[in-house]
């Protein structure tokens, strides 16, 4: 008996209209709450960016996903600038503001 090897692993197909690229609200410091393949649901904090130039104990600004679906793709570099990417989000539903033909704009 040979079993496929991605039998015993749920598949999840995502629409291309639904992948989402999730910007930092503010440039700072990135600390992730969600690792890639984790499921994330709609406004569920994923990570905070912790602002360099406040004081000890500032508030961390969070970001949280748009999409219910998997976390696919997070920075390597943990700084990152305002409305840098910090995380791409694979949706199950397609977002209003993700074009067919205009897919490959954000990369």
């Amino acid at each position: 008996d040979h079993a496929h090897p991605l039998a015993e692993h749920e598949v999840m197909v995502c629409p291309l209209e639904g992948v989402s690229h999730v910007p930092a609200p503010v440039g700072g410091l990135v600390s992730y709450k969600k690792r890639p393949g984790d499921t994330v649901k709609t406004g569920e904090l994923i990570a905070e960016i912790i602002p360099l130039h406040g004081v000890i104990g500032a508030a961390r600004h969070p970001v949280v996903s748009d999409v219910d679906g998997l976390l696919i793709v997070q920075q390597y570099m943990k700084l990152v600038r305002p409305g840098q990417r910090v995380a791409l989000l694979a949706g199950e539903k397609p977002l209003p503001h993700r074009k067919t033909g205009q897919l490959l704009n954000d990369f």
